[in-house]
């Protein structure tokens, strides 16, 4: 193994930690957009959303802290342009995640907030698709 790898092991152990907490409030949401013709859930969605977005912002810190993306980098230099991709779809979505949140509580945009974080769940679990991918390829091009 190189002298990198345990250290980043654990810091990718602890990211995909964070991932659990994250696919529960992800949960919660699709229930929100499955339900989302009940307006009681109108209060449901306000508190779920700041969670997400707490959640969202940590999680990408974590993801594109030098102890993360950084060592990737270092280790691996042809996930260059695949991390790029990445941050930039972080920014994208916490753009798309705050922007709903200010929504939330709007019952006249009910429906489009309904769209939007549909579209907006489904990027991202495409998004932690690639993220696993990267992750694997460079965990099996590893040198031992």
């Amino acid at each position: 193994m190189t002298p990198e790898m345990p250290a980043f092991f654990g810091r990718a152990t602890a990211v995909l930690g964070q991932h659990a907490v994250l696919h529960e409030t992800v949960r919660a949401l699709r229930t929100w957009c499955a339900s989302s013709r009940s307006r009681e859930s109108r209060s449901d969605l306000v508190e779920l959303m700041n969670a997400f977005v707490a959640q969202l912002e940590a999680h990408f810190a974590a993801e594109e802290s030098d102890g993360y993306f950084g060592t990737l980098l270092t280790t691996f230099p042809a996930a260059s342009a695949s991390i790029d991709r990445l941050r930039t779809e972080h920014a994208s979505f916490l753009l798309v995640a705050r922007a709903l949140r200010i929504q939330a509580p709007e019952p006249a945009s009910q429906l489009e907030v309904y769209t939007s974080l549909r579209n907006l769940l489904d990027a991202l679990d495409r998004h932690e698709r690639a993220e696993s991918l990267l992750l694997q390829h460079y965990f099996r091009n590893a040198q031992v």
